[in-house]
């Protein structure tokens, strides 16, 4: 430091546009519109608050806050507001911004400021995910107990002179980064793997020498919640949806769908039949007790045979249940052998950083089994915590129930086309928020589906595939579209990858399997699965359709005219012309149903 220089501690912010000159070759004015709008944007949060940019280079903001937090609230907003901009319809050009945030030692001169400060900042911003948030760890320890704030720990960095900790800050938008290896290794690696190949190549070998290992497959059973008040029972049943799906999203684990698990409540009561039908290599048995305030989790990790490979129990107060689940996550992945460098961070990114109570009533609104409630449960969580994508993709599910039969038709055509609307905006949202989710793609996927608008809904569905090809949700959606599109033949081949994932399989799987083998005219084939869907939900429409249809098809015409009968009078004379005109089947696969209607009436009289 030089005599007579004031130094003093600053936080400092960088903020740079990405592939600026690209965009200016490509599109000079609407870059240049876009560079305005965020410096805009920055410039109306300040108004507000202790800050101000003391710099201006090129597509480049340098700011100065007085205060950490400000910094936080601005940085976070700042990116939020580019990600969202980005992803509208209207937008011109998608230019994305990287952002550095450090506080370090910095010297004024003149409006301007200068120091290891500013350098640290700088060299942060381009270790910036494009709209990513990098900060030093003098920043992370003045905000590292912020409210809904995570961190990803990116280890010492050296950019140019400075060395330095640096952090990512996750967001829902966050892109998980690689794990960067010496490049001795990756190029030892590379020369390695193509010496195997060549040598695969040569002898034949090429497929037996990258199989893949068999995965771990997981059966998650549901939680035992008979010594927890009734009041709390849906936090348990939470807790299981979401050690699915967060457990789902591991290479090394093929969790089973809950639809098959569900089957079973009882746990080591069941093992044998579990076991038999299922086919896990473990199975995960939990239980969940009260204890004043608190709620304690018992889990236990159980082998065919009936032994206990891994176990813990672990106690929260009821308000903070959810330290409980990332703790049982990882402590069963120790339990199941399962190492990998990635998994931290892949379970870190499925956390959701929401508001409390917004979660609280997002678990509510999951377990309901009234879908009025649910809806009105989903809009405020999403009111509190507007970039709860789980919330929006749920809702524009929960909505898009209401396209068929009864509910569609109460409906006029600009209500349904307002409700439908909305519906894929809140489906769309969480595709902006989180678009690296299979469940947000699947969102989307299901509202097209249920709205007859079959092409947008198989381009959705396989984005949720291709995001989570495992996924029991996307499978489903996947056979229903297909089905829809009179691709029988692949509705088919979903069917048995589906079985993998969900052996006991649900109505809803059993439906379209049994509708493909119809349309194909195996109408036996059809007959036992509707049948079995009939036995597994005696109350689903579509399922008795194709059992009597399928009846009256093999010429047991008495017991289709019974089923016929039997399926109007349970629906309360519900129009199953109505039902057939709404419903997202081929035209020619509903005028075979119509035309067996008509039949059977005539027959009837």
């Amino acid at each position: 430091m030089t005599k007579n220089t004031q130094y003093f501690s600053a936080v400092i912010m960088v903020i740079d546009a990405v592939s600026y000159s690209k965009h200016m070759e490509v599109n000079p004015d609407a870059t240049l519109r876009a560079v305005q709008s965020a410096e805009d944007f920055i410039e109306n949060r300040l108004k507000h608050i202790d800050g101000n940019i003391f710099n201006k280079a090129g597509d480049s903001l340098l700011l100065i806050f007085k205060n950490p937090e400000d910094a936080l609230k601005v940085a976070i907003d700042f990116q939020l507001y580019n990600v969202t901009k980005n992803s509208s319809d209207e937008n011109e050009i998608n230019v994305e911004f990287r952002l550095g945030i450090n506080i370090g030692e910095v010297t004024q001169s003149g409006s301007d400021y200068l120091g290891d400060g500013v350098n640290i900042a700088a060299r942060l911003e381009t270790l910036s995910q494009p709209n990513g948030i990098c900060i030093s760890k003098s920043f992370y320890e003045k905000i590292k107990h912020g409210p809904e704030v995570r961190f990803k720990n990116l280890g010492n960095k050296k950019v140019k002179e400075n060395k330095f900790i640096a952090f990512d800050i996750i967001t829902p938008w966050y892109q998980k980064r690689k794990i960067q290896t010496e490049s001795f290794t990756i190029i030892s690696f590379v020369a390695i793997a193509v010496v195997i190949l060549i040598t695969a190549t040569f002898f034949g070998n090429i497929h037996s020498l990258f199989q893949k290992d068999e995965k771990i497959r997981l059966a998650i059973l549901p939680f035992d919640v008979s010594e927890i008040s009734a009041d709390q029972s849906y936090l348990a049943s939470s807790m299981q949806e979401d050690l699915i799906v967060d457990l789902a999203k591991i290479d090394e684990i093929l969790v089973l769908a809950s639809n098959s698990t569900a089957q079973f409540e009882n746990g080591f009561q069941e093992r044998e039949e579990i076991f038999k039908l299922l086919k896990p290599s473990y199975m995960l048995v939990t239980k969940a007790r009260n204890l004043g305030t608190s709620i304690k989790i018992s889990s236990q990790l159980i082998d065919a045979d009936g032994n206990i490979k891994w176990a813990e129990n672990y106690s929260s107060e009821v308000t903070k249940i959810d330290n409980i689940q990332s703790k049982l996550e990882l402590d069963l992945l120790d339990g199941l052998g399962v190492q990998s460098a990635s998994i931290q961070e892949t379970l870190e990114d499925s956390v959701v950083t929401i508001n409390p109570e917004a979660y609280d009533l997002f678990k509510r609104a999951r377990v309901s089994q009234d879908r009025a409630i649910a809806r009105k449960l989903y809009r405020k969580a999403i009111s509190i915590s507007p970039n709860f994508a789980a919330a929006h993709s749920s809702l524009a599910i929960n909505m898009s129930y209401g396209f068929v039969g009864v509910d569609r038709s109460s409906m006029g055509s600009m209500e349904f086309d307002i409700f439908k609307m909305e519906a894929l905006n809140h489906a769309r949202t969480a595709v902006k928020i989180t678009p690296n989710d299979p469940f947000s793609h699947y969102g989307v996927a299901f509202v097209h589906y249920q709205a007859a608008e079959l092409d947008d809904a198989l381009a959705a569905a396989s984005k949720a595939i291709a995001l989570n090809e495992d996924n029991p949700q996307s499978l489903l959606i996947l056979g229903a579209i297909e089905f829809g599109l009179e691709q029988y033949e692949k509705v088919l081949q979903v069917a048995d990858k589906l079985k993998i994932i969900d052996p006991i399989n649900s109505a809803n799987g059993l439906i379209f399997e049994a509708s493909a083998h119809f349309g194909l005219q195996n109408y036996e084939a059809a007959l036992k699965l509707s049948e079995k869907a009939n036995e597994r939900d005696p109350n689903y429409a579509r399922g008795k359709i194709i059992m009597l249809a399928s009846n009256w098809k093999l010429g047991n015409t008495d017991e289709a005219i019974w089923q016929y009968e039997e399926l109007t009078l349970s629906r309360n004379g519900t129009d199953l012309d109505q039902l057939l005109r709404t419903l997202p089947w081929p035209s020619k696969f509903k005028a075979t149903l119509a035309k067996i209607f008509s039949d059977i009436d005539a027959n009837s009289q």
